[in-house]
């Protein structure tokens, strides 16, 4: 074949070269149609940052993480990324955070001995936790 790749009359094929349609396999493919691409929000979803204050007592992290889910009936997703005295911060998607903030408002309800106030929403975990009060 003398250095040519592909198929005997030197055209591309099964052997080697592109594949068949013009399609190289990674990323950056430019025939890939615009609806085909992911956008970023889908691979990663937005997340916030919900500050907020326990105003009565304060339990322990996982019975405040218990508190919480009991609150919101274990229908929104949270992590309590930040607990410190009676400072806390809750990660949550951007479409739950309605949910999120509306269990926290309503920590009251499930135990009278542990309100807890919100203060700010954030997109970053360093603006959430500027919202605390200064002691």
């Amino acid at each position: 074949m003398g250095g040519a790749q592909g198929t005997p009359d030197g055209k591309p094929g099964a052997s080697g070269g592109r594949r068949p349609g013009g399609q190289n396999p990674g990323r950056g493919n430019s025939r890939q149609k615009p609806a085909e691409r992911r956008k970023p929000s889908h691979r990663e979803g937005r997340k916030r940052y919900v500050a907020f204050v326990l105003t009565g007592r304060c339990p322990s992290r996982a019975e405040l993480g218990d508190l919480i889910n009991r609150s919101c009936a274990g229908k929104c997703l949270f992590k309590l990324t930040y607990y410190e005295g009676a400072n806390a911060v809750v990660k949550c998607f951007h479409r739950e955070r309605d949910a999120v903030v509306a269990a926290l408002n309503a920590l009251a309800s499930i135990d009278p001995s542990v309100p807890a106030r919100t203060l700010a929403t954030s997109g970053t975990i360093r603006k959430a936790k500027e919202a605390f009060p200064k002691a």
